[in-house]
């Protein structure tokens, strides 16, 4: 299932490149081809988000899950080899809003 969502999404994003008239500009088909062999045939999506879903489960702002789930997907970066990984404060929790129950 996964396989056919990706596909589908690469024929998708493909096709107005095949359409488009020559003239408009040249088409890197070598780039083109890379980036659908990665897409499907080296994805991690689902992999990833099973592991954020079923084994770190929901994850409201600042919860415990939450961090788990900071603190996972920036190891998976560093593992990936992307470098400058770090957590930034979102704008409700600068803010200080939070997810409780309005008074009342």
């Amino acid at each position: 299932m996964s396989r056919l969502l990706i596909l589908l999404a690469s024929a998708a994003l493909a096709t107005p490149l095949a359409v488009a008239p020559a003239s408009a500009q040249s088409v890197d088909r070598v780039a083109v081809n890379g980036i659908l062999d990665q897409g499907l045939n080296h994805s991690q999506v689902m992999q990833t988000a099973a592991h954020l879903t079923d084994n770190i489960g929901g994850r409201l702002t600042n919860s415990p899950a939450m961090r788990e789930a900071e603190t996972w997907t920036q190891q998976q970066f560093r593992d990936w080899g992307l470098s400058n990984v770090r957590t930034e404060a979102s704008s409700s929790a600068a803010a200080g809003r939070s997810c409780a129950p309005a008074p009342g």
